[in-house]
């Protein structure tokens, strides 16, 4: 995987120029699923789940889930059907889990590249769009079949931990990640057109899987710093707005704020 922060898009169509020509967009191209992207808002942030950010926090991971289940029934209309699904609910609503979130839009995920509040106080941070190849990804978590499982298939069942036994390990059986097509139960995850990985028992990010990297699975497109808030601003423009990442009335409020207060 090269990284050329000499070759920094600056613009929109710099960007879909990039993704056009992207090596492991091309290797998916007319598939059932192609490439998935995802944002960041720094070039130097990994793609590790939240729950293996924090030393601890993944040994809590059964105490989570358990007191997320036992005290939000009054709070959803609809109850997840199984582990994973409660995983995306938490991951949803702010709880460190073994997830991360994809798109199968390259400009939803150039959004969340270039709108983070942070791009605009040190223009010097590139932001970055990662690109991943999902099915080249699932060939190597020993599935024996090319697939992109859904959440109540049995390929997902490896990566959930029994909550109620307290003699069983803490972390799943599978190690390696699996990308997962989402629940799209929601106007955000529509709009996103949501994708995720999950991670399994290792606490490896996935740019450090050096196989898999030769394999050419993952690449990304570097963002310049000092052009994330125009280029924000043209998304704006296109429809790509708070309001739209974010259906319901806080997406709504930051659309009509960055409209009169921050827009270039």
């Amino acid at each position: 995987m090269s990284e050329d922060r000499n070759n920094r898009v600056h613009t929109i169509p710099q960007f879909l120029n990039a993704v056009e020509q992207n090596s492991v967009v091309q290797s998916v191209k007319g598939g059932t699923t192609e490439a998935l992207f995802r944002g960041h808002s720094s070039i130097d942030y990994e793609l590790l789940p939240t729950i293996y950010r924090d030393a601890e926090a993944n040994h809590y991971e059964r105490e989570m889930v358990r007191d997320f289940i036992n005290n939000c029934s009054h709070l959803i209309s609809t109850a997840p059907r199984n582990y994973i699904e409660w995983l995306f609910l938490m991951q949803h609503h702010g709880l460190p889990t073994r997830l991360l979130d994809w798109s199968e839009s390259a400009l939803v995920a150039l959004f969340f590249a270039v709108e983070s509040s942070n791009a605009y106080t040190d223009k010097n941070v590139d932001s970055c769009v990662w690109i991943l190849n999902p099915w080249r990804l699932n060939d190597h978590a020993d599935l024996d079949r090319n697939t992109l499982p859904s959440t109540t298939s049995k390929d997902v069942d490896s990566y959930t931990i029994d909550i109620d036994d307290p003699e069983v390990p803490r972390a799943p059986s599978a190690e390696f990640p699996l990308c997962v097509r989402s629940l799209r139960n929601s106007a955000r995850a529509v709009n996103q057109k949501a994708m995720v990985t999950i991670h399994g028992s290792e606490r490896i990010a996935l740019e450090k899987y050096e196989d898999l990297l030769r394999a050419g699975f993952l690449s990304k497109i570097v963002i310049a710093g000092s052009y994330r808030q125009s280029i924000l601003s043209d998304l704006d423009r296109l429809g790509i707005s708070h309001d739209f990442i974010y259906p319901g009335l806080d997406g709504l409020a930051r659309t009509i704020k960055f409209k009169h207060l921050q827009r270039e």
